[in-house]
């Protein structure tokens, strides 16, 4: 586990928000009544709660900026960082991304941005955003804020759904593009609201006093409570989970409208497994969200039952599973007695101790010395789906998605048997997309087999992840879809000799032939009607979407520099990292290559590819 740096620790008491001490709720003597009417009661309610402390000569300091890492520690703390209840949230935070926000080097607020992460309130794609060392001290701009706003009460995926922004602040049109949903948002809401003269200020910073304000809102917008345990039982057919604590025995039921994330994704109720640790969020005493995470424990063993003891003195023993393949080392015995909470299952459902016959391959997790969730499954089994993906190194597994609507990921036995469409193959030979039937042993995959469904899709290609797994985006007639492709893929592109997934470009038609979902052949050619622009970034204007690029008329030799219109829904991808980006991370100097069409004499591109020099 990542731990925090000493100096992180000392300068996160001394520094955030630049405020020391606590003074309590009396009012600070240079926020005078008479000219902060408006947040006299948040500012007082903020330091009462320690959310935003003042100072030890008494003074809040009201007109002072809100930098854009105070405003992620201030929306953490609302968002319940320090409540003992999240402990477990903070350390998965903490395990998952520490490393990351220690590349940025912060003086303080490691572990808010940590929980923010983990709990699905920022990506980690957006904390160059924020964290960037150029950037990190500047003021929180007040569009700014209403995203992180919107997203702090989980309510991103609903405004991405907008597609109509209406507002009435004379000045709109200074608010980013991308930002106007939001603003919206914030706005209806109530927790936002014009300056003087019904404008907005979209590029004016947040303030302390404004800070207070927001925050005050937000809580009462929230206003969650949270309690803890693990996961003893999830029923699917009638949604309702059970969660054991030292304490108590709490059962919820959870509607289509509470939010499941697994250690900061989204899940299903499908997706909960027993042995979880959770932690439930509760707003106004009604279930709003789970958060759930792989429990902190001591150790993992597999192995097959031996022997089982019930009662006050419970344990089970088990013969301990080797490693690297699917036989039992029945050399080696290992007992454990069960925690007073333990989470025993049985092919996924609620099970006792008893119900473990000698033999019953089992997962066990240990803490302190005792059992806290044993998995159990029959020794052999058979499963169907669909593979979803599949890993030859370090180890050799499969992803599946199995025909109840559950995936779930399989090692394979090194002597694992490979039929595909009824011929001898290897694993290697297995692809994304298709039908197979797995045997399992002691929950390693010992026989395959495999059958697939050859078809060819034409369309435009869209977007090319080029990674260790690489994929392709094609927008064909019946839709937009991402394929695999093999690292065998034959590739033709015309005029170009041996090609490879570098040469591919978004914006060019192409037909696949594919083998369940993978392409395993691909042939493109200059998509009619589809024209090009390369060349230099100029500038970038992200209110109206348009990037002048200059460039050499190849015909006349003449520089031009000419604006290139960004559809709504148009694609920006770095090619260098394959990953998709918005308008405002363009630089000047950029080189682009953008695809798309000329109405009326203006280039409207569908697909820009990015060189950020």
């Amino acid at each position: 586990m990542k731990k925090i740096k000493l100096l992180s620790i000392l300068m996160a008491v001394l520094m955030v928000m630049s405020i020391p001490n606590l003074v309590g709720a009396s009012a600070f003597k240079d926020v005078p009544e008479e000219r902060y009417s408006w947040a006299v009661e948040a500012i007082d309610n903020m330091a009462a709660s320690g959310i935003i402390k003042g100072y030890e000569d008494g003074t809040f300091k009201p007109e002072n900026t809100v930098t854009k890492l105070e405003s992620l520690v201030l929306t953490a703390r609302i968002l319940g960082v320090n409540d003992p209840e999240n402990k477990a949230i903070v350390n998965a935070g903490i395990e998952t991304y520490g490393e990351l926000i220690d590349s940025y080097g912060l003086n303080f607020g490691d572990t808010e941005v940590c929980y923010l992460l983990i709990k699905g309130i920022i990506e980690t794609d957006e904390l160059s955003n924020y964290l960037e060392k150029s950037i990190v001290s500047t003021g929180m701009k007040r569009y700014e804020i209403a995203v992180l706003l919107t997203k702090a009460l989980d309510a991103e995926e609903e405004v991405s759904k907008n597609l109509i922004t209406s507002l009435d602040y004379t000045d709109a049109d200074d608010i980013p593009a991308y930002a106007k949903k939001y603003v919206e948002f914030v706005t209806n809401e109530g927790l936002m609201n014009g300056m003087d003269e019904n404008t907005f200020s979209p590029n004016t910073s947040v303030t302390r006093a404004q800070a207070a304000t927001l925050m005050n809102k937000l809580r009462s917008k929230t206003n969650y409570t949270f309690c803890s345990g693990q996961v003893s039982d999830m029923d699917t057919a009638s949604r309702i989970i059970t969660i054991k604590n030292d304490n108590d025995t709490l059962k919820y039921t959870v509607n289509a409208s509470v939010i499941l994330r697994f250690e900061g994704t989204s899940i299903t109720v499908n997706d909960i497994a027993s042995g979880y640790d959770a932690v439930i969020t509760l707003k106004e005493d009604t279930l709003y969200a789970i958060d759930f995470i792989t429990p902190l424990v001591d150790k993992e063993v597999y192995g097959a039952v031996s022997g089982t003891v019930a009662g006050s003195s419970a344990s089970v023993s088990i013969h301990v599973l080797n490693d690297d393949d699917i036989e039992l080392n029945t050399d080696i015995k290992e007992s454990y007695p069960l925690s007073d909470d333990v989470v025993i299952t049985y092919n996924g459902e609620k099970a006792t101790i008893k119900e473990l016959k000698n033999g019953t391959y089992v997962h066990i997790n240990v803490k302190q010395g005792k059992a806290t969730t044993i998995r159990a499954y029959d020794k052999t089994s058979t499963v169907a789906g669909i593979i979803t993906g599949v890993e030859i190194t370090p180890l050799c597994k499969v992803y599946v998605e199995l025909n109840n609507g559950t995936e779930k990921e399989y090692l394979l036995s090194s002597n694992v048997e490979v039929t595909r469409n009824g011929s001898k193959a290897t694993a290697a030979d297995v692809l994304s997309g298709d039908s197979v039937s797995l045997t399992t042993t002691y929950d390693r995959v010992t026989k395959i087999v495999a059958s697939s469904k050859s078809q060819e899709k034409a369309g435009i290609i869209q977007e090319v992840i080029i990674s260790a797994s690489p994929k392709i985006t094609l927008k064909s007639d019946s839709g937009t879809s991402t394929y695999n492709i093999t690292n065998t893929c034959k590739i033709e592109i015309p005029g170009k000799a041996s090609p490879s997934f570098y040469d591919l470009r978004a914006g060019v038609s192409a037909t696949l032939t594919l083998e369940g979902d993978t392409v395993v052949a691909l042939k493109t050619e200059i998509a009619d009607g589809v024209t090009q622009v390369s060349g230099t970034v100029t500038s970038v204007n992200v209110s109206y979407g348009v990037i002048q690029v200059n460039y050499v008329d190849s015909n006349t030799g003449i520089s031009v520099t000419e604006p290139v219109f960004v559809k709504s829904k148009a694609t920006i991808i770095d090619i260098m990292t394959g990953n998709t980006m918005k308008i405002s991370a363009v630089k000047e100097g950029s080189k682009i290559t953008a695809f798309g069409s000329r109405n009326s004499g203006i280039f409207e591109a569908t697909t820009i590819n990015v060189t950020n020099d």
